[in-house]
């Protein structure tokens, strides 16, 4: 596994060589980033409206983030997922 992206560790990098962030709403596309290098890989309350298929984010609740997260973090190394 990577170091830890830490808020400090992000702030050390002000002025250094950019964060690589990437928003994944599946493992697959989780994985991908990862390999790619991926320093922070965000999943957001817009995977209600992208996976989910719902009109907005409203609906989105902590159970959904939870599970979308939980994937993601058995299927890549990154340690920066969100």
């Amino acid at each position: 596994m990577r170091d830890k992206v830490t808020v400090p560790a992000i702030h050390a990098r002000k002025g250094g060589p950019k964060l690589k962030v990437v928003t994944a709403y599946d493992t697959p596309s989780a994985q991908i980033a990862d390999n790619a290098g991926a320093d922070i890989i965000l999943i957001g309350d817009t995977l209600a409206h992208v996976v989910l298929g719902f009109e907005d984010t409203l609906p989105a609740t902590r159970y959904n983030g939870a599970s979308h997260c939980c994937g993601r973090t058995r299927k890549t190394r990154c340690p920066g997922v969100r």
